[in-house]
């Protein structure tokens, strides 16, 4: 996967990017993992909440940015409360942006001047 992003000068965000996925991955792996068991979503919403810490960005602390990311999924299915929370376990152990919070991955930065 590769996406750019690009610092704007102008009024409007300060950074913007496109990530080359469907909107919120989380929901995705839910979604496909409901389709593999066979359990028909009438409704699937997602919303990400994270408290963001700048200090550590402005050089003042060294706290971390975030602390913790909360996912919350609503689901419409005809399926038990207990088959839907098996597919979030799944989705849980599958996604890749929940790994990449729970897994240190390695990081590589470069600077390309000009």
């Amino acid at each position: 996967m590769h996406f750019d992003g690009a610092w704007n000068t102008d009024r409007g965000p300060q950074f913007q990017a496109t990530i080359p996925l469907p909107d919120a991955c989380y929901a995705m792996t839910y979604a496909q993992e409901a389709a593999l068991q066979g359990v028909t979503l009438r409704r699937l919403s997602a919303r990400a909440d994270a408290e963001v810490d700048m200090t550590r960005a402005l050089g003042v602390t060294d706290n971390p940015p975030v602390e913790r990311v909360d996912w919350t999924i609503e689901v419409d299915s005809d399926a038990d409360a207990a088959t839907l929370d098996a597919i979030k376990q799944t989705a849980d152990e599958r996604c890749p942006g929940v790994y990449c919070l729970r897994n240190p991955i390695e990081l590589r930065t470069e600077l390309v001047v000009g």
